[in-house]
């Protein structure tokens, strides 16, 4: 006897009720992978780490002397601990935004997403990356 729902939104309730969407309430770190929770902030201590962001407004500061950071365009504030502004040190290509040091190399690494605001935060300026596209 098969039995068929003529009411979708019921069976997606029910299905939902023991299959809820993946939405992580706490940070979890894998290897160099750092997954953030849903709106929440992490403190970069390590180098080299790669860090993902979720489906709130979550926020990365990089503790200074650290480097090699790369951040996934879900982040959407990121702060760098004793990093004054200096244009020449900002290089963007394809989507990515790669902030330099000019005594240990590559900071960080921002992925942009299309017609997506992130707020990039030094000591002493704050500014707002935009990837604009068509």
């Amino acid at each position: 006897m098969s039995r068929h729902f003529s009411n979708n939104s019921f069976f997606n309730s029910l299905f939902n009720s023991f299959f809820p969407k993946k939405i992580m309430p706490v940070t979890t770190m894998t290897g160099t992978d750092v997954n953030l929770g849903t709106g929440l902030s992490y403190n970069v201590k390590a180098n080299g780490l790669s860090i993902h962001g979720n489906t709130g407004f979550e926020k990365v500061t990089i503790a200074q002397n650290v480097s090699g950071i790369k951040i996934d365009s879900s982040v959407e504030s990121v702060t760098l601990n004793g990093v004054n502004f200096n244009q020449a040190l900002l290089v963007s290509s394809q989507g990515n935004l790669a902030i330099n040091s000019s005594t240990t190399g590559n900071l960080a690494t921002l992925n942009l997403a299309l017609n997506h605001s992130e707020s990039l935060n030094f000591s002493n300026a704050i500014g707002y990356c935009v990837l604009i596209g068509s």
